[in-house]
């Protein structure tokens, strides 16, 4: 029969064996999902009027 030794006092490579005996892997990613809506109406984004993007970021243009 095994003795009883407490994870503290377990060598690393033991509780490194002990945890990996212990883990199970899912079989889908536990990430949460965003569900499309089905109602809604797909678009792409328009630019707003007036901005004009010239690459220098926050600055306004100035032609």
């Amino acid at each position: 029969m095994n003795k009883f030794v407490p994870r503290g006092k377990m060598s690393k490579r033991q509780r490194k064996a002990l945890n990996a005996k212990s883990r199970k892997t899912w079989d889908v990613l536990p990430v949460s999902r965003i569900v499309p809506n089905k109602k809604k109406l797909e678009q792409e984004r328009k630019p707003r009027p007036g901005k004009i993007d010239a690459g220098w970021g926050d600055f306004p243009y100035i032609a």
